[in-house]
């Protein structure tokens, strides 16, 4: 399949991909640094389907004198230290945030387009939330809107989630056929289904993560799955 220069080709659509929430190319910024000491950074990437639970039991001993009842000691339970299911968690919540600013960008270029939906700094920050605010804004004073395609919404396949720290890294393929149209006619402007494979970034401030930077990897026309990493 030959790659589609489509963020160039189509302006309104592509500078639009509702369902990935990556219609610019942000830096990307966040956990691509180094860890402590100049070091790589310290990163835990565990499928949650994978998840266990470690349990420690307890350890008895026992002594039984003749003549004299049995005595059982107890030693309670250490404490456990994180688990698989530990990441398994973070990285669920890492997801669920991402998840939610793109539903947030799709809520807030829906009729009539809303830029400053509460919606947007709630999910996502810095450069990222300016941009969005600023497409948002140009559909809403173009007239344009966006509406779910026939599929009823964007696909999302997460391909690899890392955490470190207060940092995290999502690389995620978005099959998108959203549509955007004129809000006075009706009239479709573009309809174009995107492959697209994007890295975002997300920070977590105040036990909230939220996405800080995009990069897009590739975006395909009219395919239904997207380029390998």
């Amino acid at each position: 399949m030959v790659r589609s220069k489509v963020l160039f080709r189509r302006p309104i659509k592509a500078a639009f991909l509702v369902g990935a929430i990556a219609l610019i190319n942000v830096a990307v910024v966040g956990c691509s640094g180094n860890g402590a000491n100049g070091g790589p950074p310290t990163s835990t990437t565990v499928p949650p389907r994978l998840a266990t639970t470690t349990a420690v039991a307890p350890t008895t001993s026992s002594a039984t004198a003749p003549g004299t009842s049995r005595v059982v000691a107890t030693t309670p339970p250490t404490t456990a230290t994180p688990t698989v299911d530990d990441a398994a968690q973070e990285i669920l919540a890492v997801e669920n945030a991402y998840r939610a600013s793109v539903e947030a960008v799709a809520q807030a270029s829906a009729n009539p387009p809303n830029p400053t939906s509460p919606s947007l700094p709630a999910t996502m920050d810095g450069a990222v939330l300016e941009q969005f605010r600023r497409r948002i804004a140009e559909h809403l004073a173009a007239g344009r809107a966006v509406r779910p395609g026939p599929s009823g919404g964007s696909t999302i396949s997460i391909r690899q989630t890392t955490v470190s720290g207060d940092s995290a890294r999502i690389t995620v393929c978005v099959i998108d056929d959203a549509v955007v149209y004129d809000v006075a006619t009706g009239g479709v402007l573009d309809e174009t289904q995107l492959a697209a494979l994007f890295a975002a970034e997300l920070a977590r401030g105040s036990n909230v993560w939220k996405v800080t930077g995009l990069q897009r990897l590739s975006v395909l026309e009219g395919a239904t799955q997207c380029d390998e990493p």
